[in-house]
C-alpha cells in the first residue's frame, strides 16, 4: 500500500460502521455539497451510465449516484470500507448497480481499462500520499479506467483556505498529518497533473468558503458562500476546488 498508516487509520474508522445508516438522509449542508457535485459534474445516466470512484469510503456518494440510475464501482484502499460498501449496497437493494474493489491503484487494473464513462475523486486525492510521484501514478492509473471522451471530476480541499488548518486536526485526530496533505492539492498542481495524464478541456469551479457545516445552524451561510465563491479574488481562497476534465 502507498500509505500504510493512512490505510490502517481508515480501516479503524470503518471497522464498526453501521451499514444500515441511511445514505439518503442528508442535512442542509450535505444537500448543498451534493448539489455542487451533481451540478458541476454535469452528467446523466443516459450519457455516462458507468461510473467509478476512487476513495469510496463508506459509499455515500456511490449509493447516491446508484440511486440516480448509474452503475457505480467504488475503489478503496481500506478493506473495511469495501466490506461496508458491499453491505450497504445489499441492505439498500442496490447490489445490481454497485461493485466494490479493494485496491490502492498504485498498479493499473488492466481488466477494467477503458471500462467506465466517467470517474470522480472527492476529498481523496490528498489522502493518496505526500509524494507527488505516487499521486501522479495513482491518478494516471485511475484515468486509464476511463474511456476516451469520458469525464473526470475532482473535488479537493483548497490549501489556501486557512479554516481547514483549524478544523483538520480534530477531524483526523490521531492521524492529523493526513489532513495536512492538502498542501499538495493546490489548483495549479491539480490542473498540471490532469494535463500530464492526458486530460483536456480542464475547467475549475469554486465551492464554499466558510465551512458548509455552518449551514445546518445558519441557513444564510449558504448565500454568503455563494457570494464569496463568485468573487474573482476571494474565490481563490474557497473551501474547495472542483475540477472537471475530458479524456482525449
Amino acid at each position: 500500500m502507498i500509505n500504510k498508516k493512512g490505510t490502517q487509520w481508515w480501516d479503524k474508522q470503518l471497522e464498526s460502521y453501521d451499514f444500515r445508516k441511511n445514505p439518503y438522509k442528508i442535512n442542509r449542508a450535505g444537500k448543498v455539497e451534493y448539489q455542487a457535485i451533481f451540478d458541476r459534474f454535469d452528467i446523466t445516466p443516459r450519457e455516462y451510465p458507468r461510473l467509478v470512484e476512487l476513495g469510496s469510503g463508506d459509499g455515500r456518494f456511490v449509493l447516491n449516484f446508484a440511486k440516480k440510475g448509474y452503475s457505480v464501482t467504488g475503489i478503496d484502499v481500506s478493506g473495511n470500507a469495501v466490506d461496508v460498501l458491499k453491505k450497504r449496497a445489499s441492505y439498500w437493494k442496490l447490489s445490481h448497480k454497485i461493485k466494490a474493489i479493494h485496491n490502492d491503484l498504485f498498479n493499473p487494473i488492466k481488466e477494467l481499462a477503458g471500462g467506465f464513462d466517467a470517474g470522480y475523486i472527492i476529498s481523496t486525492y490528498h489522502c493518496i500520499s505526500n509524494n507527488e510521484k505516487h499521486q501522479k501514478r495513482v491518478v494516471r492509473n485511475f484515468v486509464k479506467l476511463i474511456k476516451r471522451g469520458g469525464k473526470i471530476f475532482i473535488m479537493e480541499p483548497n490549501p489556501l483556505n486557512i479554516l481547514y488548518y483549524l478544523a483538520y486536526p480534530s477531524i483526523y485526530k490521531d492521524n492529523w498529518r493526513e489532513g495536512f496533505n492538502i498542501i499538495h492539492s493546490s489548483k495549479g498542481k491539480l490542473i498540471r497533473l490532469l494535463s500530464e495524464v492526458g486530460m483536456i478541456d480542464i475547467k475549475v469551479f469554486y465551492h464554499s468558503f466558510l465551512p458548509t457545516s455552518f449551514i445546518n445552524n445558519w441557513s444564510f451561510v449558504k448565500e454568503i458562500n455563494q457570494f464569496l465563491s463568485s468573487n474573482p479574488v476571494v474565490r481563490n481562497f474557497s473551501a474547495f476546488h472542483i475540477i472537471t476534465a475530458i479524456k482525449k
